[in-house]
């Protein structure tokens, strides 16, 4: 039967016209009439503020703003898509670094420029057929009825249905582990692994052995994953928590390095670097890693004031104070009239006006600091609350 699009709301986010109007052809010719179209990252946000998508074609570069990977990672955030929504993301780039980093925010589908109706058609059909098989499951997930999810999915398992056992077999897996069942979780990855050797399965392994403390043999588990599926980015981010439960943060730096290299446009990871290497002393690293953070953060749902502080901070202990303040005036520009920038730069002023010895500026810039935290209470950061703290002493 063929796909009828009818009565389903889609929205295209090209900021090509030319190629808008080439997508919503293809789209009419499935029936489609339910058409929104946006040319850029922030109008694509706020139309998925305003209707739930159930198909979102939206196009990784999209001119100066947001790309197509922080629209999907913005739309996830503000919970504007869910379990019922496809969002396919479109890219023309082949580099290893732009595919890696529009794959590593996990859209439902990925298609690459040139693509023709069939292609289209073939990735919407396959994601349909497979919401409408686990939709249940995934209704269930979405409410957090684990339960009821576990259930739905070891009623279809008894099905037999051999071309969805796999995947329904990690869907199962990790609602094991979601619910602390690690033996089950084990039971079913140790199955797979006897008929396939599936990283995702191995990676599954390696979960369970840090939740239950078996650090060494995680890290032993990851780091053999990664380093026969080295474009695997989860089992850099495992390998990079691992290692963190054991304090052992020169190996978290060279991990995320290793990431970073490979996909080098995800800002959670850029200021994960740029943290691990400032607090190993790699400040030349940490200094690179803050400024390439700050640069995604411009156009991301997960940019923060944080960011500029710990540059600012960085410069201060190199003893470049003018970097410091100059770093902390941009964070005053950019998170204008936001109370908590400003306390971070009223608290770090007050140490770089002390180091500079002009300790009137300092103790006005405390006094600032002081009323600030008093005034946002328990909504400032605890980290940030140590820091006043630190500075009145």
């Amino acid at each position: 039967m063929k796909l009828s699009l009818a009565s389903k709301p889609i929205l295209i986010v090209e900021d090509n016209p030319v190629i808008r109007k080439s997508i919503r052809d293809m789209l009419y010719s499935l029936n489609a009439d339910t058409i929104t179209e946006a040319d850029n990252g922030v109008a694509a946000i706020n139309a998925m503020a305003k209707t739930t998508f159930e198909i979102v074609l939206c196009d990784y570069n999209l001119g100066p703003g947001k790309n197509g990977q922080q629209v999907l990672e913005e739309a996830r955030h503000r919970k504007l898509i869910d379990y019922r929504s496809i969002f396919i993301l479109i890219s023309s780039e082949q580099s290893t670094s732009a595919v890696l980093g529009a794959m590593d925010s996990k859209p439902d589908e990925y298609l690459t420029k040139p693509f023709n109706a069939q292609q289209l058609i073939s990735r919407l059909s396959r994601h349909f057929a497979r919401r409408d098989y686990l939709g249940g499951i995934e209704k269930a997930m979405a409410k957090g009825d684990l339960a009821q999810a576990i259930r739905q999915c070891d009623a279809l398992l008894e099905r037999g249905d051999v071309k969805m056992r796999l995947h329904l077999l990690k869907m199962r897996a990790e609602l094991a582990i979601a619910a602390g069942d690690f033996e089950s979780a084990r039971r079913i990855y140790l199955e797979v692994l006897q008929h396939r050797d599936l990283p995702w399965a191995r990676l599954g392994l390696g979960i369970i052995d840090l939740q239950n403390n078996n650090i060494e043999q995680a890290i032993a588990g990851f780091q053999s994953l990664v380093a026969e599926n080295p474009m695997l980015m989860e089992g850099y981010d495992w390998l990079t928590r691992a290692y963190e439960a054991l304090d052992r943060h020169q190996e978290v730096e060279q991990v995320l390095q290793q990431a970073l290299e490979l996909s080098p446009q995800s800002i959670l990871r850029q200021k994960k670097f740029a943290e691990t290497a400032d607090k190993n002393g790699n400040l030349e690293a940490a200094e690179k890693a803050y400024k390439a953070a700050l640069k995604l953060g411009k156009h991301s749902v997960h940019r923060s004031c944080s960011d500029y502080a710990g540059l600012a901070k960085l410069y201060a202990k190199t003893n470049a104070g003018e970097e410091a303040l100059k770093t902390l005036n941009e964070m005053r520009q950019e998170y204008a009239n936001q109370p908590e920038a400003e306390l971070r730069a009223a608290t770090l002023e007050a140490d770089l006006f002390r180091a500079q010895g002009d300790d009137e500026a300092a103790q006005q810039a405390l006094d600032k600091a002081l009323d600030l935290c008093g005034r946002l209470g328990s909504k400032a950061p605890r980290e940030l609350q140590l820091e006043v703290a630190r500075s009145c002493f």
